[in-house]
């Protein structure tokens, strides 16, 4: 009970100021600063859910124009060569794609050296002509000259890719240059923007993904970020049944909600621990200041703050024990669970989101995901708060995860921003809606810290923290506010009317 009086201290001092509508600063009042706010972001998050939908219906699962690229050269390579191999891209070539406003045909018409041999050879200096066409010509230097600027790098082959250029020319790797034109990326200019806006990463793995069906890992030269998946994953070159991809569904329900369970309770157990025990960093700190003579750090004062730490350190002084071993358990509590934390991401990294995604996303999600345990562990009292909160921000993850699931590269970052502001709008809505009324009409206050708890089978001394095995039972019991009489009595029922012949 203590320790919820405590973080309720918290809670109090921060819904002062929405339940009296003070200025924050200025004439800014928090009724019209949340209520703007709550505004602002569903108008982003709705944007971003209906720019992911455009994007999702143009690019995700779609070969593009690289598919017809390829079939392009490998024509032109058969009429040159009839021995050379089946693949629309051998496993021992690397693909290199380029971005531009225009590409020549010239560079899928393989070159003369290619009557003998069926793979690429390198090609590095391109000229560009007065007739917008690309010309080999590696032997010549001089102003017009340019490099392939390759912003990728493809290869089916994974060890092709962890060798650096010297290696590849030693060894004789081949290497096959295609260049993407914008046109590539939209037909309209306002989809070509969207791309240009969101980047190329998702529209290029998709075009790979779905005109190969083959196993493959594909570098940005530029950001160095990599991305690689196995044919298996992928669905076949004809797509997925309706039936089959209805039946696939369940599955990533299920998934989603082991998600949501596993990251949720491990979230809620170390945000628990990091309250509880992370302060107790403050008395050792305070006696060495003591120590050196600064006044104001006064221990006793600590103690009444934190009684669940401090009632058992007055203890242990009275019996004359120290309370340095006392200390150094919850500190050591702390860097365990915290310990056990990053080793618990990692696992979630392999088992929930074990596949090419785009860079920091996992930390996205469990960083959410730790606001959303902090919130509710200091700001999920009342009734409706405690109700609503969980089980919107639960929908929210789920329906994100759904999309995750369903699909082998989509626009996951896009949609992950979506859910953080769809998180945050919630937030701000429970505060001012729900958590701010229950207070001011008394449902929470110091004396009931929350309106729905746990009832322990036995008694507990109230400076004694809850069981951790609380947080995975739902609350069950509710008190009555301060101002509230308790629920009405049941109606009495009327009696019975006397029997025939006995009325008066």
């Amino acid at each position: 009970m203590e320790f919820e009086r405590a973080l309720f201290r918290v809670y109090d001092r921060s819904l002062e100021s929405i339940q009296l509508d003070s200025p924050w600063f200025g004439n800014a009042r928090p009724s019209v600063i949340l209520k703007w706010s709550q505004k602002i972001l569903m108008i982003v998050a709705l944007g971003m859910i209906v720019l992911t939908a455009t994007l999702h219906t143009t690019f995700v699962e779609q070969p593009g124009c690289l598919k017809q690229k390829l079939e392009t050269y490998h024509q032109n390579l058969l009429a040159i060569n009839p021995n050379a191999t089946g693949e629309l891209l051998p496993k021992d070539v690397i693909l290199r794609l380029a971005i531009s406003q225009y590409a020549d045909p010239a560079e899928l018409v393989p070159p003369p050296s290619e009557q003998t041999a069926s793979v690429i050879p390198e090609t590095k200096n391109v000229t560009r002509l007065s007739t917008n066409t690309l010309a080999t010509d590696p032997t010549q230097n001089g102003p017009g000259k340019t490099e392939f600027d390759a912003k990728y790098e493809f290869s089916v082959s994974f060890p092709l890719m962890l060798m650096d250029g010297d290696l590849r020319s030693k060894l004789g790797v081949r290497e096959l240059n295609i260049t993407l034109e914008h046109t590539c990326f939209g037909a309209t200019p306002f989809d070509r923007f969207l791309v240009l806006a969101t980047g190329h990463d998702t529209p290029v793995i998709n075009m790979l993904m779905f005109s190969l069906h083959s196993d493959g890992l594909l570098k940005n030269m530029f950001t160095k970020e990599e991305w690689s998946w196995g044919k298996g994953e992928l669905p076949p070159a004809g797509g997925y049944s309706p039936l089959l991809r209805l039946a696939l569904k369940p599955l990533a329900l299920l998934s989603s909600l082991l998600a949501f369970f596993l990251m949720s309770s491990v979230t809620a157990l170390i945000v628990r621990v990091l309250i509880s025990s992370g302060v107790v960093f403050m008395f050792p700190l305070f006696s060495a200041l003591e120590r050196a003579g600064l006044r104001g750090f006064n221990q006793r004062l600590l103690r009444l703050s934190y009684p669940w730490l401090g009632a058992p350190m007055e203890e242990l002084q009275r019996r004359g024990k120290p309370t340095g071993p006392f200390v150094a358990g919850h500190l050591l509590k702390v860097v365990v669970y915290y310990a056990l934390y990053e080793a618990a991401q990692v696992a979630w990294a392999q088992w929930l989101y074990g596949k090419s995604t785009p860079a920091g996303l996992e930390v996205w999600l469990f960083g959410s995901m730790m606001l959303w345990e902090y919130y509710g562990m200091l700001f999920l009292r009342s009734r409706g708060g405690s109700l609503f909160f969980p089980r919107l921000c639960g929908l929210y993850f789920v329906g994100y995860h759904l999309y995750f699931y369903s699909f082998n590269y989509g626009y996951f970052d896009l949609l992950a921003l979506a859910h953080f502001c769809l998180m945050l709008h919630a937030m701000l809505f429970t505060l001012q809606h729900l958590e701010a009324p229950a207070l001011l009409r008394g449902e929470v206050s110091p004396a009931a810290p929350r309106a729905v708890y746990t009832e322990l089978p036995w008694p507990a001394h109230p400076s004694e923290l809850a069981p951790e095995w609380t947080l995975f039972v739902p609350p069950a019991e509710a008190v009555r506010g301060v101002y509230d009489d308790g629920p009405a009595p049941p109606p009495v029922p009327p009696p019975p009317p006397p029997p025939p012949g006995e009325e008066e």
